[in-house]
């Protein structure tokens, strides 16, 4: 199962008229410390707020759903993160990278699939949001709301995850937040 969905800008807009961000509890202090998780491979990596977050609520709509939580793969989480900070530095929106790789080449130039799987396979959400719309919780809740992208987050084939959160300017808007959560599976 492939996906390649694009988040539009217009859902988050419309998220204020139904208090989403109540839908998911109280976002985090958005301050630039972190938090230490495991990852698949039982070490450890340091997520940002928003992505520990963002993390969080993926494994929570998940157990609601009666699947196995996601785990951080470092190869993916460094993809994910690169995508995120090259989408804000250089103002686009897309899955498709500037040089023209699609996220399958991108998170196969990071080493993702490793060449040890007998089976893959993978996907990408995308979003970004300005001000408290760039939130985790409200981007979370648009996604939900998307068949694409809730068919990424809840994808039983799906057992790793990496998590991008880049702030900065987009477009000329300041206080905006880009997000890449790139899944992944192998079977060995």
């Amino acid at each position: 199962m492939k996906y390649a969905l694009i988040f539009l800008t217009a859902a988050a807009t419309s998220l204020a008229a139904f208090g989403a961000a109540s839908l998911t509890g109280p976002e985090p202090a958005q301050a630039a410390s972190g938090k230490q998780v495991r990852t698949c491979g039982g070490g450890t990596m340091i997520l940002n707020n928003a992505e520990h977050r963002m993390l969080v609520l993926h494994n929570q709509a998940r157990r609601n759903h009666g699947l196995r939580p996601l785990c951080i793969h470092p190869r993916l989480q460094r993809a994910a993160r690169y995508h995120s900070r090259d989408m804000i530095q250089n103002n686009y929106f897309s899955h498709t990278s500037r040089n023209g790789q699609s996220f399958q080449q991108r998170l196969k130039r990071f080493g993702y699939p490793p060449n040890s799987c007998r089976a893959s396979g993978v996907g990408e959400n995308i979003a970004w949001g300005r001000g408290q719309q760039g939130w985790p919780g409200p981007i979370f809740q648009n996604w939900m709301n998307s068949s694409g992208h809730r068919a990424n987050i809840l994808a039983r084939q799906f057992r790793h995850v990496g998590i991008g959160v880049a702030g900065g300017t987009y477009r000329g808007m300041n206080n905006v937040r880009m997000y890449t959560v790139d899944f992944g599976y192998c079977r060995r």
